[in-house]
């Protein structure tokens, strides 16, 4: 898939919120894109491959033809603001239940990742952005992804071999004297 199509092994942060408003308050899409601005940063990310509310464009028909402008533009600074943000959401079903759950209660950051060899360092990136980021209530963040896991993974796999081969060895030498 990579060789074909040039897909990697994406990382996905998940933003929830469970008040009323869901993630179409001023406060979560600003981390939203808060978050789509630090992760496009990484060394080890594509930035044209973060997918978020942030970086796609609400397309409309118009008399004329089609209007394509960014979804945060600009970015919502009032509830007023982030509602007329859920009705462009909704009428663009492409995004519904993929981008943006259906409920408007979370929303993804997808990010590509250059190499998979670093996804060990990447995920810990990640996580470090996850911790910095200010929360508004009811705002929680989540790391997921083929790509976390494999970095997930192979962090605690490379921290346990350290633990467990001098301990392998040991018991080894020691049933070999006896």
């Amino acid at each position: 898939v990579k060789a074909q199509f040039g897909l990697s092994d994406p990382m996905v942060i998940a933003l929830v919120n469970d008040s009323s408003t869901g993630i179409f308050n001023p406060q979560s899409l600003r981390l939203v894109q808060w978050l789509s601005d630090e992760i496009r940063q990484l060394h080890n990310v594509d930035p044209d491959k973060v997918v978020s509310l942030a970086t796609q464009n609400n397309i409309t028909g118009t008399a004329e033809g089609m209007q394509v402008e960014p979804f945060f533009d600009p970015l919502p600074s009032n509830q007023l603001q982030a509602e007329a943000l859920r009705r462009s959401v909704n009428d663009f079903p492409l995004y519904l239940g993929s981008m943006v759950a259906d409920s408007g209660q979370a929303t993804l950051i997808v990010a590509e990742l250059i190499d998979d060899q670093l996804a060990a360092e990447t995920f810990q990136q990640i996580e470090e952005i996850i911790l910095r980021a200010e929360k508004s209530p009811g705002d929680s963040l989540h790391l997921a992804g083929e790509g976390a896991v494999s970095g997930f993974l192979g962090e605690y796999i490379d921290r346990d071999a350290v633990r467990l081969n001098p301990l392998a060895g040991l018991i080894i030498t020691l049933i070999v004297c006896f």
